[in-house]
């Protein structure tokens, strides 16, 4: 499983993102399930409406969708975390968002990616 999250001033990146790389995130050899939070779900979706039938939509980031990601991880359920964070712009859930960190760091084998550059690269490192 992956997940997409993006703040909402890195929504249009992740939109741009999912778009390029919607055949390898359609493949079901690479991605069983593309967990996101509630609002980023629907941008996705829009980018992408080939992955509808992947795509599982959590809450939104504030109302606990974070939290619900970070539990699929540290149940070892999702191994991929692209987080496209807004660096410039404070959170009023910045705790939901350390637990989405603190459950990637807590398991060896997920890999998370917090810009749009370094999700670039391992997807066209991985999958290309």
């Amino acid at each position: 499983m992956i997940a997409l999250i993006a703040h909402d001033e890195m929504k249009k990146r992740m939109a741009d993102f999912v778009y390029e790389f919607r055949h390898e995130l359609r493949d079901q050899s690479h991605f069983s399930k593309i967990l996101c939070t509630g609002t980023t779900g629907k941008v996705v979706l829009d980018a992408s409406p080939a992955i509808e039938d992947k795509i599982y939509r959590y809450d939104s980031g504030p109302q606990g969708g974070d939290v619900e990601i970070a539990t699929e991880i540290l149940y070892g359920h999702c191994h991929v975390v692209v987080f496209f964070v807004d660096p410039m712009k404070p959170h009023p859930h910045v705790d939901d968002v350390r637990a989405v960190y603190a459950a990637c760091m807590l398991q060896p084998n997920v890999r998370m990616f917090t810009n749009e550059h370094q999700a670039h690269e391992w997807f066209e490192a991985t999958y290309r």
